[in-house]
């Protein structure tokens, strides 16, 4: 596909201020962010503060239908700013991640490109100021999914496009570290194939991305009379050239939208499924090997239905899968569903959060603690309409009620991304009173690679001239060194 040459847009910045921003009552976990409309979280990850930041998108502000919708978080959970990008039609995020100075998120627009939607990234600084936005895209509809760094500093950005087949293909493109375009391909089927999530290959020669055949995404369903859906798994070459593609699932609907890198090589998949569980749908996790190969299927959820969005790994290997619950809602109505497992797939604990109405849990990232910070919305709280939806969770899966803001988390360290290709962050506990912590960096061979004393809680590790391969690390906290954490991370 030839995509038109991407163009730069200066937008002007809207910054409000919160007009409605919620804590629930007391034994109510979680927190909103929105209006008297609709608005969604649809992506989170960590800040370069210690807090985390959120994509999604509002109809409660803005200038004109849906806008691009950015929220900022403290540590503690407490939303402290959100800020509204866009025109007067359609602007949708729905991905975002850090990058070395601030953030690029993904989605697409109706407002800012060449004609109907558009896939669309913007890149900020680390306070979501000085914007710099890219189209890509024809005259058709077209949707951006997910966005990941490369090696060279540039972007992998994975999307759908409908120019010249009405069902439309699964698209990845491949941008410059300023985000100009240097190559697209696409990858068609007989149906609906949608991909909506995109990872390193795990021997970092390309990329593996995951979704549906036939699948869903939206207001476009399958159709569930002539033919039933399958999790699709594409691997490809560094230029985006199709190495193998991979099918799973039996009779029944089977959707793919989550994947994570495994440590022995394979890959982990979260989706739905009607061919395997209890009921209509069920939460599916799924593992592969390195060639894409299935190697065991587990089930979650009820006589109802469940769905599975997103999946995350703690340092230990635990997994924690994220989605919705209708068999274990809230008075009959669907639910934030969290579910944690073992690295074989194996429950742990699994909890749902919600109220009343429809509450939907999208996405999740690791937090120091060994818990999860899950974006959403809800129905059931907030200021009308659907609001964000943010959950704390700890590690034995209770909520976390952001009650004590001074209170210090449980011990612990994360490492994001992991793997890692052009840069990564370490996550240590927050100390007020200011304490050093000393890294250091080990190779497979137990060669020191790095040593490093940093006074706050967060050091950017760069790639630099480390090699691919795998690292471990110990750090020391100096006021008090009998508490050292240890461990591992993979560079690409």
């Amino acid at each position: 596909m030839a995509y038109f040459e991407s163009r730069f847009f200066y937008l002007l910045i809207v910054f409000l201020n919160i007009l409605s921003i919620n804590a629930f009552a007391q034994g109510t976990p979680g927190v909103t962010a929105g209006g008297s409309g609709n608005d969604v979280g649809l992506s989170i990850c960590a800040a370069h503060d210690g807090g985390y930041v959120v994509a999604g998108s509002t109809r409660s502000r803005g200038a004109g239908s849906n806008d691009f919708y950015f929220v900022i978080l403290n540590a503690n959970g407490q939303v402290t700013g959100d800020k509204t990008f866009g025109r007067a039609h359609q602007d949708f995020f729905r991905g975002i991640i850090p990058i070395d100075n601030g953030y690029a998120f993904i989605g697409d627009s109706w407002s800012l490109g060449y004609g109907r939607l558009d896939i669309y990234m913007l890149k900020t600084d680390r306070f979501g100021n000085n914007e710099k936005g890219f189209s890509y895209g024809y005259d058709m509809r077209d949707n951006g999914f997910d966005i990941m760094q490369t090696d060279d500093g540039g972007f992998a950005i994975l999307g759908h496009a409908r120019h010249d087949n009405p069902y439309g293909n699964i698209v990845l493109l491949k941008t410059d570290s300023e985000g100009n375009l240097l190559w697209d391909q696409e990858f068609s089927g007989e149906g609906n194939d949608y991909a909506f999530q995109i990872t390193n290959s795990s021997n970092n020669d390309g990329y593996v991305f995951v979704g549906s055949k036939d699948g869903f995404f939206d207001d476009v369903h399958a159709d569930f009379k002539a033919h039933d859906a399958d999790i699709l798994l594409i691997k490809t070459d560094e230029d985006g050239n199709q190495i193998w593609k991979k099918y799973y699932g039996e009779s029944g609907h089977d959707f793919g939208y989550g994947i994570c890198n495994a440590p022995d090589g394979g890959y982990y998949i979260i989706g739905s499924s009607q061919s395997y569980g209890n009921g209509s749908f069920d939460m599916l996790l799924l593992k592969t090997d390195e060639d894409g190969n299935e190697e065991w299927i587990k089930s979650f959820g009820g006589p109802d239905y469940e769905y599975g969005k997103s999946i995350i790994t703690d340092n230990e290997g635990n997994l924690y899968l994220i989605g919705s619950s209708k068999s274990f809602g809230t008075e009959n109505s669907v639910d934030v569903f969290i579910v944690k497992t073992d690295a074989d797939g194996n429950e742990l604990w699994s909890e749902t959060f919600g109220g009343p109405k429809n509450d939907f849990g999208e996405d999740a990232v690791i937090r120091p603690d060994g818990g999860c910070m899950i974006v959403g919305s809800t129905n059931s709280f907030g200021s009308g309409g659907s609001d964000v939806y943010l959950l704390g969770i700890k590690s034995n899966g209770e909520p976390d009620m952001f009650e004590d803001i001074d209170s210090k988390p449980e011990l612990s360290v994360v490492f994001y991304p992991n793997p890692m290709s052009v840069s990564g962050v370490f996550a240590m506990p927050y100390d007020s009173s200011g304490s050093n912590y000393t890294i250091l960096l080990y190779d497979s061979f137990g060669r020191m690679m790095l040593k490093e004393t940093i006074r706050t809680n967060r050091f950017n590790l760069q790639k630099g001239n480390l090699i691919s391969g795998t690292y471990y690390y110990r750090i020391i906290s100096e006021k008090d060194p009998g508490i050292f954490y240890n461990g591992k991370i993979v560079i690409r």
